[in-house]
């Protein structure tokens, strides 16, 4: 039933996925405990009490799911029987059968992480992986599907953007002689992000902060090297994958890179890119921006409950924030450091693969180097 019936009850493909995953893995899991009555899983079996309770206990009685990992098998499908009938929506919930959930540990990379991880890059691929986190950093944790999708259709600005990936926006940088516009570093550029849960609403992410576009065109070159079937149109400078992970083939072919490069990634700085949100965060709290800032900031809900009078951040504040985190994180100068480290370089596999093309700092990036983005901190502009 839910294969044929997934898309018209609104589910994205990437729940659907999920939502099939866990179905077969119950039924393979009780089949191997000789429970075969529930392969395949039917719908009076969440129908009946009896029935409920059994599966919870044969769900918390599988060794190889942590606690929190239960509460989700039974979350998940508990939305699927729902969408067949609201009734069934909570089965487990309400025969108390989900556990109690565990606090998540919290994993962030630290600075020194990120300088070590540097030395651990071999080839091409291991710094796509490093340059796919770094991107995930510097758009406050992106999540890895959503950054697939980002293309030109997706960003808006003020003025014409003559170069993509030059357009820079350091804000307190005076432009020497040879820049006619004196405002060409002051012009900001947005992401604006679809959410997940509603395409109506759209989180706005300052885009053109250093070094993020430099980020953007290297790991797009390395891309169209390392597996150009995967790359986006060299005619879209920001679309850096060319499949649509909205798909069944998109889909799997993001399967196949995000293996990869959570793999590399633990080998070299220690954790996934599913740290980036937390290590922006972190960054955020020792900075000692409030915790409903930060929620804004990585395009959270804080409409409910109490927070229902809460007005919302201006734009430019929560631009502020971006940016004393890019300040304080030190970004830039991990940047800076991975550039200049590989540059003369050779890949591990090949003596003919270079890492970067020889890079010669112009004045705005010299400028990024030497001073923080901001010359002042948020606390102080916004106290």
């Amino acid at each position: 039933w839910y294969n044929a019936n997934w898309k018209r009850k609104n589910h994205k493909l990437g729940t659907a996925k999920k939502v099939r995953r866990i179905i077969k893995a119950v039924q393979n899991y009780c089949e191997r405990i000789g429970e075969e009555q529930y392969k395949p899983l039917k719908f009076p079996h969440f129908a009946d009490p009896n029935s409920v309770e059994k599966l919870g206990m044969i769900i918390r009685g599988n060794p190889k799911l942590s606690q929190n990992m239960q509460i989700n098998y039974m979350k998940v499908i508990e939305q699927c029987v729902g969408k067949y009938d609201k009734k069934l929506k909570s089965c487990f919930t309400l025969t108390n059968q989900v556990p109690k959930e565990l606090e998540k540990d919290i994993y962030i990379v630290e600075l020194g992480d990120l300088y070590q991880g540097i030395n651990n890059i071999k080839t091409l691929q291991d710094l796509e992986a490093y340059l796919f986190w770094l991107l995930s950093f510097c758009l406050r944790g992106l999540d890895g599907q959503d950054i697939t999708l980002i293309n030109s259709k997706l960003i808006s600005s003020d003025i014409e953007i003559d170069d993509p990936y030059i357009q820079h926006y350091v804000p307190e940088y005076i432009p020497s002689h040879e820049m006619a516009d004196e405002n060409y570093y002051q012009n900001k550029i947005y992401l604006n992000m679809p959410r997940k849960k509603t395409e109506k609403s759209k989180m706005r992410i300052l885009f053109n902060a250093f070094p993020t576009l430099s980020i953007i065109y290297h790991l797009k070159r390395l891309v169209k090297l390392n597996h150009s079937q995967y790359a986006g149109s060299k005619n879209d400078p920001y679309a850096i994958y060319g499949f649509d992970v909205n798909t069944e083939e998109g889909s799997d072919k993001w399967e196949v890179l995000r293996q990869n490069y959570q793999s590399k990634l633990k080998r070299m700085i220690g954790q996934s890119f599913k740290s980036t949100r937390h290590t922006f965060t972190s960054v955020g709290v020792d900075a000692g921006i409030q915790d409903i800032k930060l929620k804004e900031l990585l395009g959270h809900s804080v409409t409910k409950g109490a927070l229902r009078r809460y007005k919302r951040t201006d734009i430019s504040e929560l631009d502020l924030i971006h940016l004393q985190i890019f300040d304080d994180s030190d970004i830039i100068n991990v940047y800076k450091n991975l550039v200049e480290t590989l540059q003369d370089k050779k890949t591990f596999r090949s003596k003919e693969d270079e890492f970067f093309p020889k890079v010669k700092w112009n004045n705005i990036e010299h400028y990024c180097f030497a001073f923080k983005l901001l010359r002042w901190s948020y606390k102080d502009e916004w106290a």
